[in-house]
């Protein structure tokens, strides 16, 4: 599954080469692979999870080191 998706990404970055090197902004290359369906729904709510993960840990991290001061 992995060497297909990586094959298919591949091919999708070969046809953008030339977009991403005149605009290269995080995105175009976002809506673009969104567009060709390399990314999808679920993709997103995995990210929107991890983000949201990442900024709770955050949070403790720094409610944590206030109380030890």
């Amino acid at each position: 599954m992995f060497v297909e998706s990586n094959a298919v990404l591949k091919l999708k970055f070969q046809r953008l080469r030339s977009t991403v090197v005149n605009n290269v902004t995080s995105a175009r290359i976002i809506d673009f692979l969104f567009q060709e369906r390399v990314l999808g729904e679920d993709d997103m709510y995995r990210s929107v999870i991890c983000l949201l993960t990442v900024i709770k840990i955050e949070t403790e991290i720094i409610y944590f080191s206030h109380l030890s001061l």
